[in-house]
């Protein structure tokens, strides 16, 4: 269940007081929502930058564009990342990848910010597997930490 996704979310560095956190096993837009809710129950003392996108399993993505005016940050990639930026009308910071996401949510970020890398979408329009996805993500953090 998407609940379990949520155990799956990995602490991988600090940049400038900002915690970056990875959870690209969240395939799903639920999963990427419960999330975002797990790190949304302090409000006030963080905010939320979110890289979202991927490869498209015919998922209704609007949830995550959604999403782009409660988040500090909503940064697309892949293959389904013009659609969410379309569908947040004008919202959404179109990435491309996931470097260029952090990168941006980093010039961006306030301290006691999050990044959190939690996609919605399945792996395999870049990566082998979310694992890889994972792992470039936490490689982009730790060269910029």
């Amino acid at each position: 269940d998407a609940r379990g996704a949520v155990d799956e979310v990995r602490f991988v560095g600090e940049h400038g007081g900002m915690r970056c956190f990875n959870d690209s096993k969240s395939t799903t837009p639920d999963a990427t929502l419960l999330a975002v809710e797990a790190f949304a129950e302090n409000p006030g003392r963080s905010r939320v930058h979110l890289i979202v996108g991927g490869a498209d399993k015919g998922s209704d993505l609007s949830p995550l564009a959604r999403l782009a005016p409660t988040l500090a940050g909503l940064y697309t990639v892949g293959a389904t990342g013009p659609a969410i930026d379309r569908a947040s009308e004008g919202r959404s910071i179109p990435c491309s990848t996931i470097d260029n996401a952090v990168a941006r949510a980093f010039e961006r970020a306030s301290p006691c910010d999050i990044l959190l890398l939690s996609p919605g979408c399945a792996s395999w329009d870049m990566f082998r597997d979310y694992g890889h996805r994972g792992d470039a993500f936490t490689d982009a953090v730790r060269a910029r930490a």
